[in-house]
Order: C-alpha cells, then sequence, then structure tokens
C-alpha cells in the first residue's frame, strides 16, 4: 500500500506547481481576456433591457414586482461580472509578468481555479441576465396586454355612447 510519504521527491526536483511553464502562462494569459470579453457580452443585453424598463413610472403592483425582480438580477449579473473582471485582469497581470520574468509570478494551483471560477461566473451572469431579460419581456408583454385592454374599453365605451338608430 502506497503512502503520502512514498512519494518524496529528490534533491534538486522542484514540484510540478512550482515549476515555470512558459505554455501554461500563454494559455492563461490568452484565456483571461477571452473569459472577460465573455462576461461583458453576456451582459449587456440585460442591462439596456431594465434600463429602458425602468424610466417608465406607470407601472401596477405586478409590474413594479416584476421590474423589482429584473433589477435583482441585474445587480447579481453586475456584482459578479465586475468581479469576474477584476480577477480576470488580475490573472492576465501575473501572466504577463511570468512570462516576462521566467518565474511564477503565482502560484500555478492558484491560476487554475480563478479561471474555472472564471467560467462559472460566466454561467451564472448569463443565467441571471436571461432572467432580467426574461423580466423585460413579461414586462412589455404586460404592458402591451393592459395598452389592448385600455383600447377594447375605450371602443366599447365609444359604441355605448353613440346612439342606435333602430330604437328610433
Amino acid at each position: 500500500m502506497l503512502r503520502r510519504d512514498d512519494f518524496h521527491l529528490p534533491p534538486g526536483y522542484a514540484r510540478l506547481a512550482d515549476m515555470h511553464f512558459d505554455a501554461f502562462w500563454t494559455l492563461v494569459g490568452t484565456t483571461a481576456p477571452v473569459i472577460a470579453l465573455a462576461n461583458v457580452v453576456s451582459i449587456t443585453v440585460a442591462f439596456r433591457l431594465i434600463r429602458d424598463f425602468a424610466k417608465r413610472p406607470d407601472f401596477n403592483a405586478y409590474q413594479r414586482s416584476e421590474l423589482r425582480y429584473g433589477r435583482t438580477c441585474q445587480d447579481v449579473a453586475y456584482s459578479l461580472s465586475l468581479i469576474n473582471l477584476l480577477c480576470q485582469a488580475l490573472v492576465l497581470a501575473w501572466a504577463l509578468e511570468s512570462l516576462s520574468s521566467g518565474h511564477n509570478a503565482i502560484s500555478v494551483s492558484f491560476v487554475t481555479p480563478v479561471e474555472f471560477g472564471g467560467l462559472a461566473a460566466i454561467a451564472v451572469v448569463t443565467l441571471a441576465s436571461a432572467a432580467a431579460q426574461n423580466s423585460a419581456s413579461r414586462l412589455a408583454e404586460t404592458k402591451r396586454f393592459l395598452r389592448e385592454l385600455q383600447n377594447d374599453r375605450a371602443e366599447q365605451s365609444a359604441e355605448d355612447d353613440t346612439p342606435d338608430d333602430s330604437q328610433s
């Protein structure tokens, strides 16, 4: 049975996580901006939709709660997106420093989870943006329905106010 103590490295050998790999840092340096760009793209649509609806003050209680839900989703997406963008900027800086200096600016075992966390953050941001977009589309449908209902009532009351020629 092998134990953990059986895996000692001979003198002069470094742990794999402490070794410097130019290919790893090149890969990290290229993925960080791609993750950051995907993050920005996934959040822009939700911001535009909720911002447009937030300018309208004439909402009923359902619409206000829907708008509040959309804004909450937007706030979650924005906060997580901002944290992810900052992490990706740091990872890019560490990758560039590691490539220029020839040694690891930070541990490889720390950078890898940050990059995977960035990908997971994109998924959450995309879901929150989709929820905000869904909320905005429900607001638009409700607004359209209420407008049609008012138009129908106005037409009906106009028909009721018109004297009927057959009764004369």
